[in-house]
């Protein structure tokens, strides 16, 4: 299996695309490293539609980081603690969580195929993982959250 990686910018939007034979997938980092596209390279298929570097919507920086409504909305984004406003133990939780619009760190591994991300949210003591990893013909998204309380600590993940 043929594995490749590149980064570009795109409307000055770092950019981060593995791929192999059948299947690419592209994040931005700078949003939460939102998954922008997925392609099945054999059939020509872009499977999420609403942004692409040609495309009309593009990535755009939010007018009010803190309200998900002012962001593009385009791609998949991890919705981590929550999904709604709310107060959990004393903590104001924002619309769609605290990702969607946080820069994070991606660990690639060309070789292997795969994409991480780590986040330590400033809400709740909690760290948030994800890994892409490309499969013949398929991805994989696996998840790891760890609770760093001593006590049950609530979140929701969508």
């Amino acid at each position: 299996m043929n594995l490749h990686h590149t980064c570009r910018l795109v409307e000055g939007v770092e950019i981060h695309t593995l791929s192999n034979d059948r299947v690419a997938f592209s994040v931005a980092p700078e949003f939460g490293a939102r998954v922008v596209s997925i392609r099945d390279l054999a059939a020509n298929r872009e499977w999420l539609d609403g942004w692409s570097p040609d495309a009309a919507r593009r990535l755009w920086r939010p007018a009010d980081p803190a309200v998900y409504a002012t962001g593009p909305g385009a791609g998949i984004d991890e919705c981590v603690p929550t999904v709604l406003p709310c107060t959990v133990a004393g903590s104001d939780l924002p619309d769609h969580g605290e990702l969607w619009n946080d820069a994070v760190p991606v660990a690639i591994d060309p070789a292997r195929g795969t994409l991480g991300c780590e986040w330590s949210l400033k809400s709740l003591p909690l760290v948030f993982r994800r890994v892409i990893s490309l499969a013949p013909g398929r991805l994989v998204f696996a998840y790891e959250i760890e609770n760093l309380a001593d006590d049950p600590t609530p979140f929701q993940w969508a």
